[in-house]
């Protein structure tokens, strides 16, 4: 085992926005000419080559994805992590750092064979796995998923501060943030994810080019009797909530009948909200 050097000294791992590089690694310390420095994550046997990389800024955009892929294939998923820098000279270990731990994100998702589908790719055991994600029933601070995917994965980010989730009870999506997930859209400033349901399910323009059908501030009742005899893809929404209509089944991310994802007949939907509009989206599943 190559010694602990003071010579190498790696600062303690903080998030950092995931278009930052998802992680702020600093360190200090000189590296050899002829030498090669390495992030063991947390050895040897599972490391990222960050020879060259700036002492200040050793993940980014580029090596991000490998090292999401070290922590995936320790199964951190939501866990504390370590790493540990690794001095080697012609594949010989030379010098180690101190060990530091770090927070790591929640399981990502893997969609088969895509995201865009009101499964979100997903069998359904692993949406039933995903929670209700907010600060309260109310959706604040409603967790999203990052767009594009990251080497074929979606990551949750934190509606406040744009950093990879990594509370597990907070793995999950809301309301408006599942509409997102299933149009793979990106959060944007006064996007859709800020929208009341009402302008989602109204919405003429993009993403949804939703067809004006005559249900806008419509009761319940009549709402629900246009859902059951109606065959094709919808977008119904209210004040509070927004729901995905599919052949009569309804989809969506609320607090009731579970918290989480919830699937079932429009008859068998029951939501508090009296009033609400439907659109028929361009996008048919």
């Amino acid at each position: 085992m190559p010694p602990t050097t003071q010579s190498l000294l790696l600062h303690p791992v903080t998030r950092a926005s995931i278009s930052n590089g998802g992680y702020s690694v600093k360190y200090e310390g000189t590296i050899p000419p002829g030498h090669t420095l390495w992030l063991g994550v947390p050895d040897v046997t599972n490391a990222l080559d960050i020879t060259g990389k700036p002492r200040h800024h050793v993940i980014d955009a580029t090596n991000l994805p490998k090292f999401l892929s070290l922590i995936g294939n320790r199964d951190w998923w939501g866990k504390k992590g370590s790493c540990k820098l690794l001095l080697k000279q012609g594949g010989v270990g030379k010098a180690e750092s101190n060990i530091v731990e770090f927070d790591c994100p929640v399981r990502p998702l893997v969609p088969r064979p895509r995201l865009r589908i009101p499964t979100l790719g997903l069998k359904y055991h692993e949406l039933w796995d995903l929670k209700y994600a907010a600060r309260d029933s109310h959706g604040h601070n409603g967790r999203f998923l990052h767009m594009p995917a990251i080497d074929g994965c979606y990551y949750f980010r934190n509606g406040e501060d744009s950093m990879f989730e990594t509370d597990d009870d907070k793995r999950g999506l809301v309301c408006t943030s599942y509409i997102a997930a299933v149009w793979a859209l990106g959060a944007e400033k006064n996007g859709p994810m800020t929208w009341h349901g009402y302008q989602i399910a109204t919405h003429a323009g993009a993403p949804f080019f939703c067809s004006d059908l005559g249900m806008k501030d419509k009761s319940l009742e009549e709402v629900k009797g246009f859902l059951e005899t109606n065959h094709g893809t919808f977008i119904a929404g209210s004040s509070n909530h927004v729901v995905l209509v599919v052949n009569g089944v309804a989809h969506d991310f609320t607090v009731s009948p579970r918290k989480g994802y919830n699937v079932r007949s429009v008859k068998d939907w029951h939501p508090k909200d009296r009033t609400w509009s439907v659109g028929k989206p361009l996008q048919q599943f």
